[in-house]
């Protein structure tokens, strides 16, 4: 009897309450890069050939003098909320999403934006690489 009951305490729940879908999965993974960005911090020389490589298509440098391009000004990102750049006609998504931009935020974000918010407009496939995302963040932080 006691291994009959042992059985039960141990088994595997059926397959079809097990999480076969890739919101669970999701989950797990964003978990475990927020702990990957917990313990390492980005390299901001890194992050400002990334820039130059992947945002600068759309984005112009942050500073005091910066315009909007195809993309919005970056200029005081972090606190910001979504959609708020003046004179940068947003998709209603964007505008409606109710992000406030913080370095937890953008780190999810960049890993795929148009997953991130539904109905975007911006035209990037996202950054993979934790690392990568680190050290854009980075230099984000110095710049904005």
């Amino acid at each position: 009897i006691f291994f009959f009951f042992f059985f039960l305490m141990i088994r595997r729940p059926p397959r079809s309450t097990l999480s076969s879908s890739s919101a669970a999965s999701d989950v797990y993974k964003r978990q475990y890069q927020r702990r990957v960005r917990e313990q390492t911090m980005g390299d901001v020389t890194k992050g400002a050939k990334i820039f130059k490589q992947k945002c600068l298509q759309c984005h112009t440098v942050p500073g005091p003098d910066a315009k909007n391009s195809t993309g919005p000004n970056l200029t005081g990102l972090f606190g910001r909320e979504s959609g708020q750049v003046d004179g940068f006609a947003y998709s209603r998504a964007n505008k409606e999403s109710g992000i406030t931009w913080s370095e937890d935020v953008l780190f999810d974000y960049l890993l795929a934006p148009k997953k991130y918010i539904k109905g975007t407009k911006m035209a990037f496939a996202g950054i993979k690489k934790a690392n990568e995302r680190n050290d854009l963040i980075a230099y984000m932080k110095s710049v904005c």
